[in-house]
């Protein structure tokens, strides 16, 4: 009988300890206890990664001025677009060109060496989220149209 109560106090203990040591650490511990019979506990202890905050805002970069390659024009605006838009968090990698005669293109670089590969990939997979988009290609910055 005496066993009983100084098993629990060292259970209790040692459970106080372990909480107290894992407040200082980086990971989370997760404790759940299991119970098989009303006498007897085990703790049970897991290691947790902390939540990671995610930002949906992607930033956009400017698109060098030299660019050579083939490209698919998400939006084009008269004004700088919002980064929160719907449209830059479905596609990541976006790019952005303030044209000569006024105005922003927004824009994703491909490897595209071809025009038909490059429509196909815009019919299949960019048209159906953005109706708009266009494929343009550019030479040492200097846009043309495909």
């Amino acid at each position: 009988m005496n066993m009983i109560p100084r098993q629990l106090g060292w259970l209790t203990a040692l459970l106080l300890i372990s909480v107290s040591l894992s407040a200082q650490n980086d990971w989370q511990v997760k404790q759940t206890a299991l119970h098989n019979s009303p006498l007897e506990e085990k703790v049970v202890q897991q290691q947790v990664q902390p939540p990671q905050i995610i930002s949906s805002i992607r930033y956009h970069k400017r698109l060098p001025k030299t660019h050579s390659g083939i490209v698919i024009e998400l939006a084009a605006s008269n004004l700088p677009l919002e980064r929160d838009l719907p449209i830059f968090r479905q596609f990541g990698n976006v790019h952005y060109h303030k044209l000569n005669e006024g105005g922003y293109s927004y824009i994703i670089t491909t490897n595209f060496t071809t025009n038909e590969s490059a429509q196909r990939f815009l019919q299949n997979i960019i048209k159906p989220k953005a109706p708009e988009a266009k494929v343009i290609e550019y030479e040492e910055g200097k846009r043309n149209f495909l």
